[in-house]
């Protein structure tokens, strides 16, 4: 027989939040992620429809304007439209997605500590190389580099991002 005293009650109780926040934490990530993936997506596909569709296709291009260039012949283009952000962009929030989908499988559910710093360095050199080397040195404007080393960028960040909120959020490691 289990005798039950106040301090594992204590201890299972607050367990128990600490699990409710944490998927509280990573569910609205992971849905703010989609909605913010699925807004700069949906531009060509407003863009296609009535008057009022087409409006809110430039209201949603003008807010995104804040956060990218949206240089039409660096972005990815559906139906004749360009998407809202430019590949780099659009890989990095793709990348970010995809990384917070996986991220309970990748990740200790309840480790809250961050990946070591080289891993941010190496998810980092994709990018810096395509940008160094393709673009100032050889001057090739490559869509297939600028879209893999974002999406390697934005999944690894997405590593850091989950951890950092759970410790804002002051949600504890489990034992």
């Amino acid at each position: 027989m289990q005798v039950m005293t106040k301090s594992s009650t204590t201890g299972d109780k607050s367990s128990r939040i600490d699990s409710k926040r944490k998927i509280t934490v990573y569910a609205t990530v992971l849905s703010l992620t989609l909605l913010w993936c699925v807004l700069f997506m949906s531009v060509p596909f407003l863009a296609e429809g009535n008057p009022l569709a087409r409006k809110l296709a430039a209201v949603i291009s003008l807010f995104f304007s804040f956060v990218c260039h949206q240089a039409a012949e660096r972005s990815f283009h559906l139906m004749g439209h360009p998407f809202a952000v430019c590949i780099r962009c659009s890989s990095i929030y793709v990348g970010f997605l995809l990384g917070v989908i996986l991220y309970p499988f990748i990740r200790n559910w309840n480790d809250r500590s961050l990946p070591p710093r080289k891993i941010l360095w190496i998810g980092m050199l994709p990018t810096a190389l395509e940008m160094g080397v393709f673009r100032l040195l050889l001057n090739v404007p490559d869509p297939f580099f600028r879209s893999l080393s974002g999406l390697i960028l934005g999944a690894v960040v997405s590593l850091y991002t989950i951890p950092g909120l759970f410790s804002a959020f002051h949600i504890h490691q489990s034992a």
